[in-house]
């Protein structure tokens, strides 16, 4: 009868001594994915998708190439999605999806070098998505190898390992995780995730991000009366945010581990855990809709009006009457929160009128939460 544990130990020098001999490769192949853009806005993965299935072929792996339909991928603000699967199937028994992730974030300012040299300096590699995520594309990949190497040498396998390389992580993970599942591509038995922690977790503190955007209206010097300063608007908008975060620090989350709201700077409120997420969202459009900036502009711009050329009737509707008159707000909403709990939001939108109220528009478009 073998020994377990030599099996054990014989099973952990074969999988050791393939990542060792092969960590070369493994980097190699991280700085490529890394020099492949995959900045998430604007959202344009599915060329990066393509670049990555490739280097996956050129190991002797299977890739799926899975692509989004452009309408749902646009609905959820991505241009394009190709959501890879590879399967290896070794035996009977569970199925287990390793998820990670290729779209990044935008690199924003002050790097030193090119975001996407993929460049090895002093044994740490630089760029866009150096570590998160495209890193567990190689470390996926190459785990997978090793174990592909194991059965080569005799320990028998049993169960399917399956890579979930997917493109939506910075927008919500509907054309991603979310439409893997839901077009039954997959039904795994259990998930591993890309992560920092290699502890196991119910649960994810998430981010609810809005945009809100006022618009002004031009107007020639001689009738400043017949424009709208947007700048003006934002001046009153923003105490008012700010004020709505102060309040947050009395909302703890009942998730242990996650406690309160870390920040809210201007439009932007971070690390909010799900169950807080809808009442904030509700909370947020409200302060917009109350805020006093389009009110102040309207009196400011009634007492700024000439005295002579137009009756006070004219004056008061260049000042009051309609949309064109005040700034338009739009708050553009989006939220990503990361675990298990799963959930779909549904689109909003109010229309107000300035004909019968000075607070702007205001328009909810959909965003999702996975």
């Amino acid at each position: 009868m073998t020994d377990p544990s030599h099996t054990q130990a014989h099973a952990r020098d074969v999988l050791r001594q393939f990542i060792d001999t092969h960590f070369e490769d493994q980097v190699r192949t991280l700085a490529q994915l890394v020099q492949c853009p995959s900045d998430n806005p604007p959202g344009d993965c599915a060329p990066h998708a393509e670049v990555a299935a490739r280097l996956l072929e050129g190991m002797d792996l299977v890739v799926e190439r899975h692509a989004v339909p452009a309408e749902f991928a646009q609905q959820h603000g991505m241009r394009s999605v190709t959501n890879l699967i590879v399967r290896e199937r070794f035996g009977d028994g569970p199925v287990i999806a390793l998820n990670a992730h290729g779209d990044v974030v935008p690199p924003g300012a002050g790097w030193t070098g090119s975001p996407y040299s993929g460049e090895v300096r002093d044994g740490w590699l630089y760029g866009r998505g150096a570590a998160v995520s495209k890193s567990d594309f190689t470390t996926y990949a190459f785990a997978l190898r090793a174990l592909k190497q194991l059965r080569a040498s005799g320990t028998p396998l049993a169960g399917t390992v399956e890579l979930h390389l997917t493109y939506d992580e910075e927008t919500g993970g509907m054309t991603g995780p979310g439409w893997i599942l839901s077009q039954g591509l997959s039904r795994p038995d259990y998930v591993i995730s890309a992560a920092f922690s290699h502890h196991v977790v119910v649960a994810h503190n998430g981010c609810l991000h809005l945009e809100v955007i006022l618009r002004g209206k031009s107007a020639h010097a001689a009738r400043p009366e017949t424009g709208a300063d947007a700048i003006e608007a934002a001046a009153a908008l923003l105490p008012a945010l700010y004020r709505y975060r102060d309040q947050l620090v009395d909302r703890p989350s009942k998730t242990p581990g996650i406690a309160l709201p870390t920040k809210i700077r201007a439009s932007v409120s971070s690390n909010l855990p799900r169950s807080s997420m809808r009442l904030a969202a509700l909370q947020l459009r409200e302060v917009v809709q109350l805020a006093p900036h389009s009110r102040q502009l309207g009196r400011s711009r009634k007492s700024n009006q000439p005295k002579s050329g137009r009756s006070p009737s004219t004056d008061r509707r260049s000042a009051h009457d309609g949309p064109s008159s005040h700034p338009a707000t739009r708050v553009c909403k989006r939220s990503r929160h990361s675990g298990i709990d799963q959930g779909n939001w549904r689109a909003m939108s109010e229309r107000g009128s300035c004909r019968q109220s000075l607070t702007p528009d205001v328009e909810y478009i959909a965003h999702q939460e996975v």
